[in-house]
């Protein structure tokens, strides 16, 4: 592939379309950072662009069930990888709700790379993810900021 996405902002908006960033909680009790895209496997070739730019892997989905299709889904959670992701949507970084998601799983990749999966500030950031993407319906325009406890949003802050 000759185009870059590390040099393009353009993955930036596709990320606010379409990415997801996660904190997984593993079968040991162990948390980590994970960020998937799935797409039409059709759109398979995009993905594995993004691949060999920042690492990941990319695998292929059979269709489940008569209403479904197959698909493609790109995955970035291991140490080596995550990094290149927190330069890049620092450099160019979010501009819809994606964004709020990002400032939480900036701050738990930083906690995984230094310190390993099992932190327990890994499990308050899961739970203050969670919370920012609670949505209850057409209400949401005029519902308020989030509230997030004071001692998650230190973690998040980085204090």
């Amino acid at each position: 592939m000759s185009w870059d996405p590390r040099e393009d902002a353009w993955f930036a908006g596709f990320t606010d379309g379409e990415g997801s960033f996660n904190i997984v909680r593993n079968s040991g009790g162990t948390c980590n950072p994970r960020f998937k895209i799935s797409l039409r496997i059709d759109d398979a070739a995009v993905l594995e662009g993004l691949e060999a730019a920042f690492g990941g892997f990319v695998s292929f989905l059979a269709a489940s069930h008569a209403s479904t299709r197959p698909a493609a889904q790109w995955v970035v959670s291991a140490k080596r990888d995550l990094p290149a992701l927190l330069a890049y949507f620092d450099r160019f970084p979010l501009r819809a709700k994606k964004a709020r998601d990002y400032v939480i799983w900036r701050r738990a990749v930083r906690i995984y790379c230094d310190r390993g999966g099992a932190v327990p500030e890994l499990v308050l950031l899961r739970d203050a993810l969670a919370e920012i993407r609670r949505y209850d319906g057409p209400e949401l325009v005029d519902r308020p900021e989030v509230e997030i406890p004071d001692h998650q949003l230190r973690l998040i802050e980085g204090g």
